[in-house]
């Protein structure tokens, strides 16, 4: 036999098989010892990240941006504006993140024609491209809230100005786990009028990509918007060329605890995801705060350099929160070039100056800043300004006043089921009121008599089972009746109403017209009715349309049932917007009771659906509702902040009455600067801008 004869056919192509395996197993082990080299070097190459500084981004979430990626190990971050993208600055980056803001200014500031040329260009030749809210619309091919870029091939579906500041639900799928690295399932994320997302039947020539996650709520702020946002989209990962698109309709950066979503829009869009190093405070920094619009590299750059600083605790300001007392927070304000005329603020700003605080303005920003504020000619050197100003004359003891105490008694419920920050809100705002003194109750006080005394009873929101458990367990509702039809008041907000209802204590004719239990906190709109002039001294609550925003945390959708004796109550308020993790829930809320008000037997009683307390911006309504409830004015006048205070936690968990007037106490100490900690700021590291916790 011949030697070929032992190998067939088929042997022969397994064996030629075997040695081109053999050749492969030897190119591979090669490649590996000759590349790896090559290979760490990459690692260990930043990702240079271009970050657009002109004109359109805008909100805290522009500043946001700054903070972590100069803080990231692994990214080199530069700024660019318009004029950098149209001459070709993009050459330099592997990234360009734009950030939330207005995107049809974007579109103008970056250059219509050349600037988007440019920007294309940069996606064609392999640039990646990431952008939030107003960074997705500005990349999109149509749709509202344009002009476009046109390098995505989705749509924005539906008008914009869905609401803001929403704590909304996004689930991501499968190929969100296969392309960036996220989990399935469900998220909660901030939400601010981003794109709702549907892919385009004309896509632009090159671009091409998919949804990875959708919204699973339905959310409308004001009503008006009925386009259904459940199952659209809110994150799109694509292609534009070579280059990668990561669009995200939310703000992940606005939040540690998404900022997991933003590592993973690195891995798709640059090869590799992004660690976060956060700079903690340093005991006994300035406090800084920033208006948020930034108007150019410049003003990026004394952003980033206050953030970098061990001297300065950097924060974000705007134009409403600074009529709304946010500045008695800070020792110092920056107005930077960008900022338009202030208009209300002015007033926050007079008395910020009035009590010890200091304002630097630049560029357009001197045009909103009342006079006493230092003028700068450009923001380099901001740092160290500021800290030499402070050093040779620090703010006196003139910026901290406390009211005065003991004219009205206002006891707060803190006992089992109470939301500890809800709570800890009515506690700061009616503690900032001039004449008021405040106790803090349980169920067991309630029950043994503690409502003797006082003149109007508190509930806030909380688990509105255990609360009225706790209460009725020694027959504490028979109490809190007796105590309010002997001439008390009673003030709930949130869950806490459900306690004044026809199923409990029965103060009012009304029952909740279901059970919620999916909204976490998102800002809603309740417009009032005519029927609440009577219990606003005249005067219909809200805007010209009657509309005020509140926080709504499932709080009941109130509605008559039956009557009780001695109960005289309507509706003076219902929802204008809705939240819902369920669609088919979002036309439920709609009209239905977000606010009553009435009497029962000699005393007055005021139930708020939705959380007025939340933020100063909303206290407006409960001010005026408590002086209904009071029979005299209730406004609430804020200490400041004196320079140099502990800036101290108070952790708002398991709350008890003798927890809370410590937070109380703490909260009249000019040494104190009491921050609320709930488990949500803990875990997204808000630690790192305390002092101490208690």
């Amino acid at each position: 036999m011949r030697e070929t004869d032992l190998f067939s056919h088929k042997d022969a192509k397994i064996s030629i098989s075997c040695v081109l395996r053999a050749f492969a197993a030897l190119a591979a082990f090669a490649l590996l010892f000759y590349a790896a080299p090559c290979d760490a070097q990459e690692a260990e190459r930043k990702i240079k990240v271009a970050y657009y500084v002109g004109d359109g981004p805008r909100g805290g979430w522009a500043v946001d941006w700054i903070r972590i990626l100069d803080a990231s190990p692994d990214v080199d971050l530069f700024f660019v504006d318009g004029p950098g993208v149209r001459r070709g600055d993009l050459a330099k980056a592997d990234v360009l993140v734009m950030a939330g803001g207005w995107a049809p200014a974007i579109y103008d500031s970056i250059g219509r024609e050349a600037g988007c040329a440019r920007l294309r260009e940069f996606l064609e030749k392999g640039g990646g491209y990431i952008g939030t809210c107003a960074g997705a619309y500005f990349a999109q091919c149509g749709g509202d809230f344009g002009p476009h870029a046109r390098f995505a091939p989705v749509v924005s579906v539906g008008k914009w100005e869905r609401g803001e500041r929403a704590e909304v639900t996004v689930r991501f799928g499968e190929r969100a786990k296969e392309l960036a690295g996220i989990e399935v399932g469900p998220r909660k994320v901030n939400y601010y009028n981003g794109p709702l997302m549907a892919m385009s039947k004309k896509p632009p020539a090159g671009a091409r990509g998919e949804i990875i996650a959708r919204y699973d709520c339905a959310y409308s702020r004001f009503g008006t918007q009925k386009t259904a946002m459940k199952g659209k989209g809110a994150v799109f990962a694509g292609r534009y060329g070579k280059g990668r698109t990561f669009l995200i309709s939310f703000h992940p950066e606005s939040e540690r605890v998404t900022h997991d979503i933003v590592a993973a829009a690195f891995r798709y869009v640059a090869g590799r995801a992004i660690a976060f190093k956060y700079r903690p405070r340093a005991k006994g920094a300035i406090k800084v705060g920033v208006n948020c619009y930034l108007g150019g590299i410049d003003s990026a750059e004394a952003v980033r350099a206050l953030d970098r600083s061990p001297d300065t605790d950097v924060g974000y300001i705007a134009d409403a929160s600074q009529q709304n007392g946010v500045l008695d927070h800070f020792d110092a304000a920056v107005v930077p070039d960008g900022n338009f005329n202030v208009g209300k603020s002015r007033a926050g700003m007079d008395r910020f100056l009035a009590r010890g605080g200091k304002i630097y303005a630049w560029g357009s920003g001197t045009n909103c800043v009342p006079p006493g504020a230092a003028l700068l000619p450009c923001g380099r050197g901001i740092v160290e300004r500021i800290v030499g100003d402070f050093k040779s004359a620090p703010p006196g003891e003139k910026n901290f006043a406390p009211g005065s105490r003991a004219v009205r008694k206002i006891g707060i419920y803190a006992g089992e089921g109470v939301d500890g920050l809800s709570a800890l809100n009515l506690a700061e705002f009616f503690n900032a009121v001039p004449g008021t003194e405040i106790s803090f109750l349980d169920g067991a006080s309630v029950a043994a008599g503690g409502l003797d005394g006082l003149d109007m009873f508190v509930v806030p929101s909380g688990d509105g089972k255990k609360m009225s458990a706790a209460m009725d367990a020694e027959g504490g509702f028979a109490k809190i009746r007796g105590f309010v039809k002997s001439g008390g008041a009673f003030l709930a907000v949130g869950n806490g109403s459900r306690i004044a209802l026809a199923d409990a204590g029965a103060l009012v004719p009304f029952a909740a017209a279901e059970r919620r239990e999916d909204a976490a906190g998102t800002e809603i709109c309740v417009r009032f009715k005519e029927a609440a002039r009577k219990y606003f001294d005249g005067v219909k609550p809200g805007n010209a349309k009657g509309l005020a925003a509140m926080c709504y945390r499932n709080g009941p959708l109130m509605e008559r049932t039956g009557e009780i004796d001695g109960a005289s109550a309507e509706i003076v308020a219902v929802y204008a917007g809705w939240y819902s993790t369920e669609g088919s829930q979002s036309i439920a809320m709609e009209g239905k009771g977000a606010a009553v008000a009435g009497r029962f037997g000699k005393g007055r009683v005021f139930l708020f659906g939705a959380q007025p307390e939340t933020k100063r911006t909303f206290r407006t309504t409960l001010e005026t509702a408590a002086k209904y409830l009071g029979r005299r004015t209730f406004a609430a006048d804020y200490p400041s902040r004196r320079f140099g205070a502990e800036v101290t936690g108070f952790a708002t968990e398991d709350l008890t009455p003798a927890r809370a007037a410590e937070a109380l106490r703490l909260m009249n100490d000019p040494a104190h600067e009491v921050v609320f900690v709930t488990p949500g700021d803990i875990a997204g590291g808000k630690l790192d801008f305390l002092d101490s916790l208690k």
